[in-house]
């Protein structure tokens, strides 16, 4: 297991919708393995422990604890939120459910910034990714207020904590993820890195 500095746990985020893709993007198969695994692998090659922020039994046949949104209804801060409170360790490793190019290399730099910070988020372009992030049980209390003013952004959020953004200067497909068919057929043989 790849070492870091903080004990942290692993978030595989599963809870949204998938009303684009027509069925729970998680639980696609994509080149010989289900969308779910790819993330659980990463993760576990950093985390001691996982669970999956979902809201769906299904995601149970991956032998892993399920999280369900305390709060329904808010979208991945509500994830991100119950995620916090449920880890036992002070910080979360949060990755999407649908992001199966995400290397090693970045998540071993998320990690390495986490010091000091509520949290550590890629940009690519102008974009956040903020569910490939590094998330602290300190903003527990600053996401709550967000909810209560029903500002479910995450980018919000993030703006208003003290955070990190590493700046990928869009020289990475780390990112790149499964919204539509048409986005899996896309991408269906390239390469995993």
């Amino acid at each position: 297991m790849d070492q870091q500095h903080q004990p942290i746990t692993g978030v595989i985020i599963a809870g949204g919708k998938s009303s684009r893709m027509g069925s729970d993007k998680g639980l696609i198969d994509y080149n010989g393995k289900l969308l779910a695994q790819y993330s659980i692998d990463l993760l576990g090659t950093f985390c001691p422990e996982l669970f999956i922020s979902a809201n769906n039994d299904e995601y149970l046949q991956f032998g892993l604890p399920l999280i369900a949104d305390e709060i329904p209804d808010c979208g991945p801060i509500g994830g991100i939120y119950s995620a916090l409170k449920a880890s036992k360790t002070d910080y979360i490793l949060a990755l999407a459910c649908d992001m199966p190019f995400v290397s090693v290399a970045t998540i071993r730099l998320l990690l390495n910034t986490i010091e000091g910070f509520d949290c550590v988020v890629p940009i690519l372009g102008n974009r956040l990714e903020p569910l490939c992030a590094v998330y602290s049980k300190s903003l527990i209390n600053k996401i709550e207020v967000h909810m209560r003013l029903n500002d479910l952004s995450m980018s919000n959020m993030i703006v208003n904590s003290n955070h990190r953004i590493v700046d990928f200067n869009n020289d990475v497909n780390d990112f790149m993820n499964f919204n539509t068919p048409d986005d899996m057929m896309n991408f269906l043989f390239a390469p995993r890195l």
